[in-house]
C-alpha cells in the first residue's frame, strides 16, 4: 500500500485514510445518530452479565458482529438468544457488538456517489439478505430529507461514495445499520 500511495498520482474515488477511519462501525454509527438517523440500540462488550442484561432487556434476541473480521472485513451478523449467552468464557474473548434487532423484510441498498443517490429495495426473510434465496430487488427513490442525510454522513465521514443498508421496519420507518466505504453495489442493476 505505501508504493501505491506514494506513486499514484490519480485522483482517489475516497482517500485511503478517509476510507479506513469511516470503516469503524461505531464511528458510523456515532455519526448516523448524530445526522439524526434512527440507530438499532447498540451495546459493545465482552462482559458476559452486560451482555446477558442487554439482551434480557430486547426481549432475549439480539444481533451480534464482530467489530472487524480478518484485515478489517466485517464478518457476518447472526441471531443470539439469551440461551446461547451461557458460556462467560466465550463472551469474554473480545468485545462484540450487540444490536436490537429491526423487525422487517424490507432493506435498503444506498448507493451515494457525491451527490447521486441510488436505492434498492431488498425484500427478504433472511437476517442477512446477501444469504438469501429469498431475495427480490426493485429500484426505489428515497424521501429526501433520508437522502441529505445519508449524503451529509458520506461528507462527515470524509467519503466520496459510500453504500448503505438500512432496514425498513414494518412502520416504514428506516434504521441505519452500516455503512460500506467501499461496498458492492453492481449486483442491483
Amino acid at each position: 500500500p505505501g508504493t501505491l500511495l506514494a506513486g499514484f498520482s490519480g485522483t482517489w474515488i475516497s482517500d485511503p485514510y478517509a476510507t479506513e477511519r469511516a470503516q469503524n462501525k461505531l464511528l458510523q454509527l456515532s455519526v448516523a445518530r448524530a445526522v439524526g438517523l434512527t440507530v438499532p440500540r447498540t451495546l459493545v462488550s465482552s462482559d458476559p452479565t452486560d451482555v446477558r442484561d442487554f439482551t434480557r432487556a430486547l426481549g432475549g434476541t439480539v444481533i451480534a458482529k464482530t467489530l472487524t473480521g480478518l484485515l478489517g472485513t466485517s464478518l457476518q451478523a447472526g441471531r443470539v438468544t439469551s440461551d446461547s449467552l451461557d458460556d462467560d468464557a466465550e463472551i469474554s474473548v473480545s468485545a462484540t457488538v450487540y444490536q436490537e434487532e429491526v423487525p422487517g423484510t424490507d432493506h435498503l441498498r444506498v448507493m451515494v456517489f457525491g451527490d447521486a443517490v441510488h436505492t434498492a429495495r431488498i425484500s427478504s426473510a433472511e437476517l442477512d439478505w446477501r444469504l438469501a434465496n429469498d431475495m427480490v430487488v426493485e429500484p426505489v427513490e428515497l424521501e429526501p430529507g433520508l437522502a441529505d442525510a445519508l449524503r451529509e454522513v458520506t461528507r462527515r465521514l470524509g467519503l466520496r461514495m459510500g453504500v448503505y443498508d438500512l432496514k425498513v421496519r414494518p412502520d416504514g420507518h428506516p434504521v441505519f445499520l452500516e455503512v460500506n466505504p467501499q461496498g458492492q453495489f453492481l449486483f442491483v442493476e
